[in-house]
């Protein structure tokens, strides 16, 4: 079976979507699908294309004569995009599309699959509406709020089946397909053998602390839902009742200046290790280096629905790891058993999850054997992967309740 994955960006770029793409492409391989993808205009373009990244075809979208404006910037890069998977249908002959949230990237690709008579997935990663409200783009109740859903909704029920990463999201899912059937969660998950392998032969980071205190620490994106004031907040609150211990943040992008900016107002700026984003082939060194993992992410729609990549890889690091009381994060972390929760945007709640881990080493211990232990049974790539294969043959067989080729 070939399948044409089209997605907003892919690797080389760096970002949790890409890396949880590549996984998908790489480990379906294994269940005899053959991949091809599709990028959109906002992908940064650069070399030959299409774009060799493995043995996999990566095609682009030119980016060229988008409005600037509101709507018709979006409409624009959705009708680039149409095209190009058009082109990319002739010249591939897929059997499946695959397309890849946001809707700007869905509703592409769904003309596209209509038109030349292909079943469709649509993977929902966030729903647009919530992440435009994150971003700032627009209010929770705002006309162009109830436009975004609306929109979502509509590709929601046309497309064949719809997968989402957590079971939040397939709850919201299901309850806006008019079925309420064709919803699968597949969630995010890690490579256990090559992260293993990668742990395994590299140093710990030097991050040049001037003793040899545990290290607090964050390793992703600096979106402003991830909650890093609150984090540093909580170790400015730690280091003040006397707790001996560092504070690493690794990664960029988002807010990475203002974060800066925060530091300094709080006096920490020259406590707080932030080299900024590092290679991708690094990133197990500072695991490594880093004792006790914090995701604070903040209260919102989009959190409370999606769960991140970061927190499995800490786990599956040997590392103990505290998240926000968020629906999404407890499909992650079992309180007290793979891991401690606090209060989202609770300063002394998540202070007292760091000091929790800090002093009672071994329930901490324990926590962590547990942690690594679930990631490695129920978040291996190698076993998620195989999801898909009943969802694309159900697809191509055209037997998924609610299909719809003429739609």
């Amino acid at each position: 079976m070939k399948v044409l994955h089209v997605l907003h960006t892919s690797l080389p770029y760096i970002a949790g979507y890409c890396i949880r793409s590549d996984q998908i492409i790489r480990n379906t391989a294994q269940l005899g699908c053959q991949s091809v993808v599709v990028t959109s205009a906002q992908h940064p373009n650069a070399g030959e294309d299409p774009e060799l990244i493995g043995d996999v075809r990566h095609y682009r979208t030119a980016k060229r004569d988008v409005s600037g404006l509101p709507i018709l910037r979006e409409f624009g890069l959705m009708n680039l995009l149409h095209q190009r998977i058009s082109e990319v249908i002739e010249l591939e002959q897929p059997d499946l599309i695959h397309a890849h949230s946001p809707v700007l990237v869905g509703y592409p690709a769904l003309r596209a699959a209509r038109r030349a008579g292909l079943p469709i997935v649509y993977e929902v990663r966030d729903l647009w509406e919530n992440a435009l409200v994150d971003r700032g783009r627009f209010g929770s109740r705002s006309p162009m709020y109830q436009a975004a859903r609306r929109f979502e909704t509509y590709l929601l029920n046309r497309v064949d089946h719809v997968v989402t990463i957590s079971e939040q999201l397939a709850a919201e899912v299901r309850s806006r397909r008019t079925s309420g059937t064709g919803v699968t969660t597949i969630g995010n998950g890690v490579d256990i053998s090559e992260l293993t392998e990668e742990l395994s032969s590299v140093a710990p980071a030097e991050m040049g602390f001037q003793n040899d205190w545990p290290v607090l620490g964050y390793i992703g994106t600096f979106q402003p839902y991830e909650g890093l004031r609150t984090l540093m907040d909580a170790y400015l609150k730690l280091r003040q009742q006397g707790h001996q211990l560092n504070l690493a943040i690794i990664g960029g992008g988002g807010e990475e200046v203002a974060l800066k900016d925060y530091a300094q107002k709080l006096g920490l700026q020259n406590e707080i290790y932030m080299p900024g984003k590092v290679p991708k082939d690094t990133v197990p060194s500072f695991y490594r280096a880093i004792d006790v993992f914090a995701y604070p992410r903040i209260d919102s729609a989009t959190t409370r629905l999606t769960t991140p990549l970061k927190p499995l890889e800490a786990m599956v690091a040997d590392r103990f790891v505290c998240v926000s009381d968020l629906p999404a994060m407890r499909e992650l972390v079992d309180d007290g058993t793979t891991g401690v929760v606090f209060q989202s945007m609770d300063t002394s709640s998540l202070s007292a999850a760091v000091e929790r881990a800090l002093c009672n080493p071994e329930t901490t211990s324990a926590m962590v054997r547990s942690a690594a232990r679930w990631v490695r049974d129920h978040r291996d790539w190698k076993e998620l992967a195989k999801g898909y294969g009943p969802v694309y043959e159900a697809c191509v067989a055209g037997t998924e309740a609610g299909t719809n080729r003429a739609a």
